[in-house]
């Protein structure tokens, strides 16, 4: 089965399930919206390659659907995620980065020699 084809009967269904859940909630379906069923899905089985500027279009749609919804879920993750470990770590005084001042030290440079190299477990 080629791809258009698989893409025709998937693209058909789903219009299906739409119109279907349309006349569920009792309300009335154009009868040009069945026309354009019945059009892909005739298409899908005579003539597949007629479908490729329909699957070019919903692609295109697609991907831009992605690209906002990528953004908005990924601005949700790190607000939900990452701003309340950063209140929990300001209310402890937790300083990860030495970043805060000491007026006790002389320099803020970090001795590498003290530490162990170890080239296996370099963390």
């Amino acid at each position: 089965m080629t791809e258009l084809r698989k893409f025709g009967y998937i693209f058909a269904g789903y219009y299906f399930a739409v119109l279907a859940l349309i006349l569920w909630h009792h309300h009335a379906v154009s009868p040009i919206a069945w026309s354009v069923l019945a059009l892909v899905f005739a298409m899908t089985l005579i003539f597949p390659n007629a479908l490729t500027p329909l699957k070019w279009l919903w692609d295109g749609v697609l991907r831009c659907l992605s690209y906002v919804n990528t953004r908005i879920i990924f601005g949700i993750l790190f607000f939900a995620i990452f701003t309340p470990i950063a209140l929990c770590k300001k209310i402890f005084g937790k300083d990860a980065m030495g970043l805060r001042y000491d007026s006790v030290l002389k320099t803020y440079r970090a001795d590498c020699r003290d530490m162990k190299i170890d080239l296996e477990r370099p963390y």
